[in-house]
């Protein structure tokens, strides 16, 4: 959620705060991070995931690629080929 939070405050200061917008003409001041993150992140346990997919390709229909960004536990630094 940090990610997110970072990344709110940044679009909105710079006027950006239209990127989380669930449509066009949704006012600033509906856009919060609770808001962001019930709506537009796609998170939880493989069934959740896989329910709220299914979920929202009901909502807009087939699509062709799914972008997953995230993070899980900590990463080893790599130390190359020493």
């Amino acid at each position: 959620m940090n990610y997110y939070r970072s990344l709110f405050i940044k679009l909105k200061k710079n006027g950006r705060i239209e990127l989380f917008k669930t449509h066009r003409d949704q006012p600033d001041d509906e856009v919060t991070l609770e808001t962001i993150c019930d709506k537009l992140i796609i998170h939880g346990t493989a069934e959740s995931v896989a329910d709220q997919l299914l979920n929202f390709q009901e909502q807009v229909g087939p699509f062709g690629t799914l972008l997953y960004a995230g993070k899980t536990g900590r990463i080893a630094r790599w130390d190359g080929d020493r």
